[in-house]
């Protein structure tokens, strides 16, 4: 299971950030219309009745789905660039000091990296 989330966490992260945008422009729309802030949309109205008290079950999670996502999401795409930088060195010092670093970078990232960094160690003959 771990590995299912490792190879297709970028995706799923991706997903889960776009669901929570969604979710809290939805809630955040069925909020305004109940609240009948000022003059209201017809159709926002409809909508809103559409929702009915769904609006609550949508309004209150919306907003840490947004941040788990983009937490996520923003993760994953750091951790990409850093073990970028780290394995495109030319020195073998370089990647001898940073192994540690590189190796716990990659437990969040795909099976890829893995092979990638296995292939820079033995191109630097490193056990």
């Amino acid at each position: 299971m771990n590995k299912i989330f490792r190879e297709y966490m970028l995706m799923l992260s991706a997903i889960l950030f776009g669901v929570g945008i969604i979710m809290t422009v939805i809630g955040f729309l069925w909020c305004f219309t109940v609240i009948q802030l000022n003059t209201v949309n017809p159709s926002l109205e409809e909508f809103s009745e559409k929702l009915g008290n769904w609006g609550w079950w949508i309004l209150i999670p919306a907003p840490f789905i947004l941040i788990a996502g983009g937490w996520y999401f923003s993760d994953q795409l750091l951790a990409r660039k850093k073990f970028n930088k780290m394995i495109s060195t030319n020195s073998k010092a370089s990647l001898v000091k940073n192994i540690g670093e590189v190796e716990g970078i990659m437990w969040k990232l795909p099976r890829k990296y893995e092979v990638r960094f296995e292939e820079k160690k033995k191109k630097f003959k490193i056990k």
